[in-house]
């Protein structure tokens, strides 16, 4: 039987931060969901961008930090065996983690 492997991406982080109680155990993505939105000159409009402004490539950071336990619960959300995410690292290199 085949290993099933998630790649973490933009749609699998906004599912993601959907989950409250996934986001209260990994205090990572409570952080890094928090971002600022592109401004709007239509006042509704600034309320939704707020609302669903995520920083991506913050949050895929967060994931590959995350500890070992941290990265059990991930994986037992998603139904995985192996989790994968790219992201760059503090140097500016692209990094691909699978764990």
């Amino acid at each position: 039987m085949a290993e099933k492997v998630v790649t973490i991406e933009d749609s699998t982080i906004t599912a993601l931060l959907g989950n409250s109680k996934l986001v209260e155990a990994l205090p990572g993505l409570k952080t890094a969901g928090a971002a600022k939105a592109a401004a709007s000159s239509c006042k509704p409009c600034q309320a939704k961008a707020r609302a669903k402004a995520v920083n991506y490539s913050q949050v895929k950071k967060a994931i590959g930090t995350l500890s070992g336990e941290q990265r059990k619960k991930l994986k037992e959300h998603l139904g995985a065996d192996k989790v994968r995410v790219t992201f760059k690292n503090d140097a500016g290199k692209m990094v691909q983690l699978t764990f």
